[in-house]
């Protein structure tokens, strides 16, 4: 393996590890403005749990469709992979 190919092994997984970033961020701030909104209204933790599973809602939603892209992409590359395997096998012979 050439030290360029390095690069394209880790993009999958800096895509994955991105995913898990924004899904995380995406509970945490549901869960900020749940207890704002607590803090503010005096709502005791109702907004707390709301923003919460709000958060988490969105944030499995985010992963699901984050995870079709990722996959896709892969696909195409493991296609593209393939036929140019058969391209080179083709003109071996």
């Amino acid at each position: 393996m050439a030290h360029g190919d390095q690069g394209e092994d880790l993009r999958p997984g800096y895509s994955m590890l991105g995913l898990g970033l924004e899904v995380t961020s995406q509970v945490v701030a549901g869960l900020a403005i749940g207890w704002i909104c607590d803090w503010a209204f005096g709502w005791g933790s109702t907004a707390l749990v709301v923003g919460a599973l709000a958060g988490v809602l969105v944030g499995l939603w985010t992963m699901i469709l984050g995870a079709i892209r990722i996959n896709r992409k892969l696909d195409a590359a493991e296609r593209a992979a393939r036929e140019a395997q058969r391209r080179e096998v083709g003109r071996e012979e």
